[in-house]
């Protein structure tokens, strides 16, 4: 008995374990590699990258975060000067019909100089000191407002503001960024012109004079299948026995046949323990007796 029930324990908290596990997926990289990992570029002549508001973009050649290749960004003139790249054209073409969300990645470093001056910019930044970089999704304008672009209320800025970079900052080490974007269907109305999605860095450090950027990824997150509950396995009953009245235990229980159940087992067991239990008080009453006897 004691091993079947452990059995049925045991089953019950494995189904319960695997009911409940899931597994995380990522769909395609939707970028191609000259706006990704820049290893089959020569030039950038073929990327969708951009300067915002300033600077200007190279190609890298001599050692990126894995590869050769990467994007350089030099000279920001001011905190909101970025490399940047727009995502609406690159989304429409992935799943413009269905609300998806996106999982944003990439590495990056930031190039210091004594001689940079970003304007604008608050604060400096230097070895072993924490850092933020803020990340956007920019518009154009109120035409491109959507569920996540609005007006920032700023300058007639219209944005999304995304998680940001947090970092502790060291010379010559790329740092990994990685931010969600949930894009819905309803993003994607009929055109009267072309949106403008714009991702772009943000409060760049006053010493700023220059930012690599390589594994730019954007992918599909898809999210875990969500498990049916699984009920919590109701604890298995005990047999209850059922008492055998004192009286009826006159004799020695028949031998039960082949193949009758453990229950009829526990009866007998039972019945047994109760017989040496009358029989053991009978003993202990008669011994009793016979002291006091032996006493007068």
């Amino acid at each position: 008995m004691k091993k079947m029930i452990a059995f049925i324990m045991a089953a019950a908290m494995l189904f319960v374990c695997t009911g409940l596990t899931a597994f995380a997926e990522e769909g395609p990289n939707v970028l191609t590699d000259n706006n990704s990992t820049f290893e089959k570029s020569t030039s950038l002549d073929d990327s969708d990258w951009f300067a915002f508001s300033g600077g200007t973009l190279a190609l890298g050649t001599n050692g990126g975060h894995t590869g050769d290749n990467y994007l350089i960004f030099n000279a920001p003139s001011n905190a909101w000067s970025s490399p940047s790249i727009d995502l609406y054209p690159i989304l429409k073409n992935y799943k413009p019909d269905e609300d998806v969300e996106y999982t944003i990645t990439c590495y990056f470093q930031i190039i210091t100089s004594d001689t940079a001056n970003v304007g604008y910019a608050t604060a400096e930044v230097a070895d072993g000191e924490d850092y933020s970089l803020g990340t956007l999704v920019r518009g154009s304008g109120e035409y491109d407002d959507n569920s996540f672009i609005q007006d920032s209320g700023y300058g007639g800025n219209h944005m999304a503001t995304l998680s940001g970079a947090a970092f502790t900052y060291k010379t010559g080490e790329w740092i990994e960024y990685t931010d969600y974007l949930v894009v819905e269907a309803g993003d994607f109305e009929e055109e009267t012109k072309a949106h403008t999605w714009n991702f772009c860095f943000d409060a760049l450090p006053l010493n700023c004079a220059a930012i690599y950027i390589d594994d730019f990824t954007i992918t599909e997150a898809i999210p875990d299948p969500t498990p049916s509950p699984s009920p919590s396995p109701e604890p298995t009953p005990i047999p209850t026995a059922t008492l055998v009245p004192t009286a009826a235990v006159t004799e020695t229980p028949t031998q039960a046949p082949a193949g009758t159940t453990e229950n009829s087992n526990l009866l007998i067991i039972i019945s047994i323990a109760v017989g040496v239990i009358v029989v053991g008080a009978g003993a202990f009453i008669l011994i009793k007796n016979l002291k006091k006897t032996k006493n007068k």
